[in-house]
């Protein structure tokens, strides 16, 4: 029986080398300039070529963008100081005040 009459799509081991570029990135989360030396690619646009992102690591992705801090309407908060204040001691107590004053 032929493939193509099963329903089954032709594939190679090219095909491998996409899915299993994809899942490293995606699943094991390996940067892409580690794919690319690990596929043996001279260029970084050649290993985005092997990269096809799943809708769900998409969705992720925009989930995780503060998109009302991108519009101009809504600025940005001010910057913190980098070093707390440090807090005040408190006063004593009025009556700790006269005790050590006698």
């Amino acid at each position: 029986m032929r493939l193509d009459a099963a329903g089954i799509a032709r594939t190679g081991p090219h095909r491998f080398r996409h899915t299993g570029a994809t899942l490293l990135a995606n699943d094991a989360n390996i940067p892409i300039a580690q794919l690319k030396e690990f596929l043996g690619h001279k260029d970084l646009k050649i290993t985005q070529r092997y990269l096809h992102p799943r809708p769900e690591h998409i969705q992720q992705t925009i989930s995780r963008v503060d998109f009302t801090r991108l519009t101009r309407n809504n600025p940005l908060p001010p910057e913190t100081p980098e070093t707390p204040e440090t807090p005040q001691a408190p006063e004593p107590p009025e009556a700790m005040k006269a005790g050590a004053a006698s």
